[in-house]
């Protein structure tokens, strides 16, 4: 059986992982000249990524404090600049300081226990 603090990591894993997804699928549409078959497919799938992002929340807000759910997703925006240097971007100084300032900031909200509060 998992752990309670494994399944907070896994549905923020699994929130941060639906948005990426998400932002690819809406940068590629971004990104190509639009065809509405291709816009109606693309607007769908983002659609049901984010049914799915909404409905992991839900579960994860009905099992752990908020305080300690949502500062996880914030993974975000470290995983961003990943997904930004595929697509050729330039990633400066500062958005990856900004980064490690944000990973510094989930470690140390991280540090308090799931189990003493739940």
């Amino acid at each position: 059986m998992m752990s309670k603090k494994l399944k907070m990591y896994s549905l923020a894993l699994l929130v941060v992982l639906l948005n990426i997804l998400s932002a690819i699928v809406l940068k590629t549409l971004a990104d190509t000249t639009p065809k509405v078959s291709f816009l109606v497919i693309g607007f769908s799938i983002m659609a049901l990524l984010n049914l799915f992002r909404m409905i992991t929340w839900y579960f994860a807000n009905r099992n752990f404090p908020l305080s300690q759910f949502h500062p996880l997703t914030s993974l975000i925006f470290p995983a961003m600049l990943l997904v930004a240097w595929a697509y050729g971007e330039k990633i400066g100084f500062f958005q990856i300081s900004g980064a490690l300032l944000i990973s510094a900031g989930i470690v140390l909200m991280g540090k308090n226990n799931v189990e003493e509060q739940g």
